[in-house]
């Protein structure tokens, strides 16, 4: 199911801002991912992971335009570029997170 709903938000973070996606996606998925069991704090942990992506994800990438904005003597390609290693760690620590949930949760854990 988490594989289905990153997909989803890959898609979505492809044409969408993070509060519109949040907004939209955040009551659905969580009717579908309590009763499944996860934890609704790791929930929220992957989903502000998902935003993080969504945001310097080709071709829309908010952050991108932004930097644009701000440095206008760079093209969106060469920014785009420059994003690249941190699309590519946020998907590596994306990847942590789901497979080893207690990576996201091992704070709360010693709160308790």
């Amino acid at each position: 199911m988490i594989a289905v709903i990153t997909c989803i938000y890959i898609v979505l973070g492809s044409l969408m801002e993070a509060l519109a996606m949040m907004l939209l996606t955040i009551p659905v998925f969580a009717a579908v991912v309590q009763p499944l069991g996860a934890n609704m704090i790791w929930f929220a942990i992957y989903v502000a992971m998902m935003m993080e992506i969504g945001m310097i994800h080709p071709p829309v990438g908010m952050n991108v335009f932004i930097v644009k904005t701000m440095l206008p003597e760079l093209s969106i390609r060469t920014i785009f570029r420059g994003t690249v290693p941190f699309l590519c760690a946020n998907i590596v620590a994306l990847l942590v997170v789901i497979l080893v949930p207690g990576v996201a949760l091992g704070l709360v854990q010693l709160m308790r």
